[in-house]
């Protein structure tokens, strides 16, 4: 080790547990002891994805009959009321039948349900844009609809939607092709994506259907789902394609990755993708019914050392599936879905270490599941991750072939911080970013054999070396979490440096986004030397904090198209800045 070179590595230590933590227990202050039930009004009300407004309330999308349907509720679980009528919508197309299957929120508060509409003829590709009081958004398409035919037979089914850097919107599900279907994309309001604005790619020449999508940091495509062997049974389906649509033919075999046991019936309806490069696929596996969660590496391959051979099965209560997937900062995996014994199903919802076992500082075992009563059915389809680290749970009711949305919260804390260069020379700034019921109690361990119960301590380093710095917090709900620092940032000090300070700072501000990615802007590289790449639609000023809220830059960027704008940011001292462009905010590193 060099003396002019201090390094903080990671030190990934066991959990601090707790017998009276609450994480994965239902929150009583949600609806009716944590749980809600929305009745449209109609026989079949089918909740299929769930999302999030900036103001914390909760927006869910579906089916009610033979509409697309729509449900907002306030934090509490009520529906709010300034919403459609009494808190809900339904909307068809020209009186067609209509499924909605993936809702997304934009940055400016508009929601948008994808799904099909079909009739005699056919089904199409179909997505619906709404204002934020629940109004089609007549300026969106024809009526605040957009149709579309893959130019076959018309047998297609939007199951996914993600909203591209420059504000496309791109849908994925099936496309049935002569006797098959194949994976199915259009990029509404990018002709230039694929031949027109479509994609369909064929696995083995039998049925495909793409069911879930995410997109990479880098932006390349990740769609997942289900193909249908020449076993006469399904096996998971990945494919990744880049930013015009093209396949990647460096991941998998000319882009495509098919996985699974031959043998049975098993596939994916939900996908993640890792800060690490690793990509995470969860569904079912009808070997004995039970939820798979598979992880592959970076190009496609298995990621053996995840799981057993890179795959995880759960079994739960009986037959039991998987349908939302989302990560936590600190890299824990909660999956949701449904289990139960052919009759009566339960919400099911699971939380894994990134080594695939499951987190036994959840709900005591890992595994949490929610009755919705005697002789009742419920499967959660999507979940999400509340800005209080709290997990939601939505889909579907069923009694007596009765069907209405439901939703469950779950109470949840974790411990998570970042450690970056500090804009003074030999400091380093540790943001803190823990979430869960306040107020917290925290246990800092510097790895130098002192502590700190400060919520916004600073520690001062005699002498260089390696420091495992960990942060334990304990809610107001009794939840206790414990992470360690994952950082190998170098500290850049002059020769003969021998102090380091760590100072730790809050989380602020709010909506910032981690990976440089926002649903309309991406910034790259970053970390950053001299000048900073902004790509995007943006007009108006952009301005650089630091990590305590002073501004020190300021300029403006004008380009109505998407394009790139060089921003110059070699008078920063190197580290951590946040960049406001008018549409949102990103945290960079200056090197």
């Amino acid at each position: 080790m060099q003396v002019n070179k201090i390094y903080l590595l990671v030190f990934l230590m066991a959990s601090v547990l707790s017998t009276h933590a609450q994480s994965g227990s239902i929150d009583l202050s949600f609806g009716t002891g944590g749980k809600v039930v929305t009745d449209f009004g109609t026989y079949y009300d089918f909740g299929r994805s769930v999302a999030i407004q900036q103001d914390g309330k909760l927006v869910v999308g579906g089916t009610s009959s033979a509409s697309f349907a729509l449900a907002r509720y306030n934090t509490d679980g009520t529906l709010d009321g300034g919403f459609g009528i009494g808190g809900i919508v339904t909307n068809t197309f020209l009186n067609e039948t209509t499924n909605g299957s993936s809702i997304t929120i934009q940055p400016d508060g508009k929601i948008i349900l994808a799904g099909l509409v079909g009739s005699s003829v056919g089904n199409n590709f179909a997505c619906a844009r709404f204002d934020t009081t629940g109004n089609l958004d007549l300026s969106f398409g024809f009526n605040g609809w957009v149709t579309s035919n893959l130019g076959n037979s018309g047998a297609d089914h939007a199951n996914a939607m993600v909203l591209l850097s420059n504000g496309v919107i791109l849908l994925a599900g099936e496309s049935n092709i002569g006797v098959n279907s194949d994976f199915g994309l259009i990029a509404i309001g990018n002709s230039a994506f694929g031949t027109g604005g479509i994609v369909t790619t064929d696995f083995n020449g039998n049925n495909d259907v793409a069911t879930a999508m995410t997109v990479q940091r880098d932006g390349k495509i990740l769609v997942g789902g289900y193909t249908y062997s020449v076993l006469n049974n399904d096996d998971f389906a990945l494919a990744r394609y880049d930013t015009n649509g093209v396949l990647d033919n460096s991941f998998g075999i000319n882009g495509r990755v098919i996985a699974g046991d031959t043998n049975i019936n098993d596939g994916a309806f939900a996908i993640a993708a890792q800060q690490d490069g690793h990509i995470l696929l969860a569904g079912y596996s009808t070997a004995s019914d039970d939820i798979s969660l598979l992880q592959f590496n970076s190009d496609g391959s298995i990621d053996s050392s995840f799981g057993s051979g890179g795959m995880v099965i759960t079994n739960v209560l009986g037959i039991d599936a998987s349908f939302g997937l989302a990560l936590q900062k600190d890299g824990k995996i909660l999956l949701c879905g449904e289990s139960g014994n052919g009759a009566n199903y339960r919400f099911v919802i699971a939380r894994y270490n990134k080594d695939g076992t499951l987190d036994t500082s959840f709900s005591l075992d890992g595994i949490e599941t929610t009755s919705f009563g005697t002789g009742v059915s419920v499967s959660g389809r999507s979940l999400l991750i509340q800005n209080d680290g709290k997990i939601v749970v939505a889909g579907h009711k069923v009694v007596s072939n009765v069907y209405d949305f439901a939703l469950a919260r779950y109470n949840s804390c974790y411990a998570y911080f970042t450690v970056s260069p500090d804009t003074i020379p030999h400091n380093w700034l540790l943001m803190d970013d823990s979430r869960g019921t306040p107020p917290f109690t925290y246990l800092w361990e510097w790895g130098d054999g002192t502590t700190s119960t400060s919520a916004t301590p600073s520690h001062t380093y005699i002498n260089p070396g390696y420091y495992a710095i960990c942060l334990t917090i304990t809610d107001s709900n009794n939840c206790v979490s414990t992470y360690c620092d994952s950082s190998n940032y170098l500290n850049r000090g002059d020769a003969g440096a021998a102090i380091i300070t760590i100072s730790v700072v809050p989380y602020t501000p709010v909506n910032v986004y981690e990976i440089s990615h926002s649903p309309f802007n991406y910034i790259y590289p970053n970390p950053a030397a001299d000048y900073l790449n902004i790509v995007g639609e943006c007009t108006g000023p952009i301005k650089v904090y630091d990590m305590l809220g002073k501004k020190l830059m300021e300029n403006y960027l004008q380009f109505t198209t998407p394009g790139i704008h060089h921003l110059d940011i070699a008078v920063l001292q190197p580290g951590v800045y946040i960049l406001n462009t008018g549409l949102a905010n990103y945290k960079f590193i200056k090197q």
